[in-house]
């Protein structure tokens, strides 16, 4: 390992386990070949990340994903953005001090009607839900299948699907559980999905 490698890695637990892997992704040796081919075609070059390359950028720059619109002004999503708007009114990106007294109300009053939301109708319930019933018959073999018949087309759409969700998941995580948290349990993922054959 390189001393680059050894300084990153020393902040970053989970670069750790990718450096001592052989590369940045571990695939089986039936399908090293096909994957081979992909990356040399950069299909999944925007899967790799740098910790040095997050940037910030403004609302306006924002890509929307296909089907966001839509969430965001469905029925469901009405509280969340009403309490989005309290939270611009009193100019705060945080609850903890609004400015003005309307602010402060108009805050509450959209706290308290998330609150009184029950569990299923909840922002947090939908993503839950989505990856029970994504995941409820999960079988590896049905993917190895799957590949099978993939072409280039196929996996281009594909890893667009799943660019940003291991991330995504990363920060629902640390925001349902906290970042030590969340770490500890990708940590405790990975590596039991390296042990199971």
């Amino acid at each position: 390992m390189c001393a680059q490698s050894k300084i990153t890695t020393k902040r970053n637990p989970l670069r750790a386990w990718r450096a001592k892997s052989t590369g940045e992704f571990r695939v089986t040796e039936t399908h090293s070949r096909r994957w081979q081919t992909l990356t040399d075609k950069r299909i999944f070059k925007h899967m790799k990340h740098d910790d040095d390359q997050i940037k910030q950028i403004a609302p306006k720059h924002l890509k929307v994903e296909d089907g966001a619109k839509e969430l965001v002004d469905s029925e469901a999503m009405r509280p969340y953005v009403r309490l989005a708007h309290a939270l611009l009114e009193g100019q705060l990106g945080t609850t903890a001090r609004p400015s003005t007294k309307a602010a402060a109300k108009h805050l509450k009053e959209a706290e308290d009607e998330i609150a009184q939301l029950p569990l299923e109708d909840r922002y947090v319930w939908r993503i839950c839900s989505a990856l029970k019933w994504g995941f409820a018959d999960f079988d590896d073999v049905n993917v190895q299948i799957d590949l099978n018949a993939f072409n280039a087309d196929d996996w281009q759409r594909v890893g667009e699907l799943l660019k940003h969700r291991p991330i995504q998941f990363c920060l629902f995580l640390k925001a349902l559980f906290g970042a030590e948290e969340m770490e500890g349990m990708m940590l405790q993922a990975i590596d039991l999905a390296k042990r199971l054959p």
